[in-house]
């Protein structure tokens, strides 16, 4: 039987190589001028070494040159390698420049050795390498937990058609005789190619959709992550702003009154306030910088007992409201590295909480103390307690308690402490009951200061 019969052979491998070819400018045009980061790696040299590998076996096969073809062949299977590491970024499987290298040089060594082979098992060994290139990203699609959608399960299924048509030419190969050649040829032009076009054409919008809908989903990340910025930054702007406040007010009114002990106090707590909003308004600028967003600088050595002590006077100053607060430090805390500002963020939100749900004349108490290379913090008051059922849920970002009654907030002090807590390595332990106070317990290493 004549080859091309139904279909013209020649004509379908120029469509493939022209759209591999179409398929990199779009994405040329897709990724331009976008985030660096938003941009998917191997992708668009994946469709133009495809294009090319098969605009050079278009070409090939009239001067049926051992080289030309194997240029084509490690073009090709570069390409398909280079598109399922594009597809393994997407679903979230990143894969490392060293494993792409090495494929690389592995493809190359195989084509270099396919010249000691009959070209029916040279034409095997590259059906079933693209066979390997197409199954293992259509799996590692669909082992994706939580993430099929109807995109991501059209890729994966149209990449697993394509392993078993190159998986069934391969055997194709390995199981004729001289005589079954033209039958093979037969499979490979009405079957094989067509199929491989047709299932390219499928897998190639749905991974640009899927492309598209995974930078939209890391640009609403991103915009959840500066709201959750803003939130933090806004409801810390709260004490040192307080402070400012109340220090100036007593400056300003009882000035000749003050002894020069009481100026300084004041003047420092001013100052000390300023200090925190210029920081603050560091994390602002310094917002696409990484780990800003979580605070997460480098901590240093201080002096825990006195930083402790600074904090929870100014807490003092702005939420007492008549409450008796009670302050224990051990002479042991001694210094150490740790994150001051996410040290400060801890305790001043719990301070915070503890005055604001504490009832004048109720007491609030905070002791710090040290054992071996921890530090045991705890902060008690007399306040209203918080529910059991609630005490789930209150590191939760804006949850409320059901009996806070009409006391204003915004419901992130604790999500705040947690979050630095993380950061530093720490944890809490939350002891409460309705109408008899909370305790909270918190442990966070600390590194000694080197000698």
């Amino acid at each position: 039987m004549e080859r091309g019969i139904l279909l013209d052979t020649k004509t379908i491998i120029l469509a493939l190589a022209f759209g591999s070819f179409i398929f990199g400018f779009l994405l040329i045009l897709f990724q331009y001028d976008q985030d660096k980061s938003h941009r998917i790696p191997f992708w668009i040299p994946a469709k133009f070494f495809q294009g090319a590998g098969t605009l050079i076996f278009y070409y090939g096969e009239s001067v049926a040159s051992p080289l030309v073809m194997m240029l084509s062949t490690i073009l090709l299977l570069s390409g398909c390698a280079y598109e399922g590491w594009a597809v393994f970024y997407i679903t979230g499987h990143p894969v490392s420049r060293k494993v792409h290298s090495s494929t690389t040089a592995g493809i190359i060594a195989i084509c270099a050795g396919m010249f000691y082979l009959t070209p029916i098992h040279r034409m095997a060994t590259t059906f079933l390498l693209h066979t390997l290139f197409y199954l293992l990203p259509g799996l590692a699609i669909l082992q994706n937990p939580g993430k099929h959608s109807l995109l991501r399960t059209m890729l994966a299924y149209s990449y697993l058609l394509l392993a078993s048509i190159f998986f069934a030419s391969a055997l194709q190969f390995l199981l004729m005789t001289h005589q079954s050649w033209p039958a093979s040829g037969l499979f490979i032009d009405q079957i094989t190619l067509p199929s491989v076009f047709f299932m390219m054409l499928i897998s190639g919008f749905s991974m640009l959709l899927l492309a598209k809908e995974k930078i939209d989903s890391e640009l609403e990340a991103a915009l959840l992550a500066k709201n959750r910025f803003l939130q933090i930054v806004s409801h810390e702007f709260r004490t040192p702003l307080g402070l400012l406040s109340s220090s100036a007010d007593i400056v300003y009114h009882y000035w000749d009154r003050l002894t020069p002990e009481e100026r300084t106090t004041q003047t420092k707590r001013i100052r000390s306030g300023v200090e925190q909003i210029n920081s603050l308004i560091s994390s602002i600028l310094s917002y696409n910088q990484p780990k800003i967003i979580d605070g997460a600088a480098s901590g240093g050595s201080v002096a825990v007992g006195s930083l402790c002590q600074k904090i929870a006077e100014e807490a003092e100053a702005v939420w007492n409201n008549g409450q008796v607060f009670r302050l224990s430090i051990a002479e042991n805390c001694g210094e150490g590295l740790v994150d001051e500002n996410l040290f400060r963020r801890v305790v001043q939100n719990l301070l915070t909480n503890a005055f604001s749900y504490t009832e004048p004349g109720g007491d609030v108490t905070l002791r710090l103390a040290r054992s071996s290379d921890m530090l045991l913090l705890d902060v008690s008051d007399s306040g209203i307690g918080i529910d059991l059922d609630d005490q789930k849920n209150i590191f939760d970002k804006f949850f409320r308690g059901q009996n806070i009654g009409s006391r204003r907030g915004l419901g992130l002090g604790l999500s705040i402490v947690q979050e630095a807590l993380a950061l530093l390595k720490g944890s809490i332990h939350v002891e409460s009951s309705i109408g008899h106070g909370t305790t909270m317990h918190i442990t966070i290493p600390l590194i000694p200061e080197p000698k």
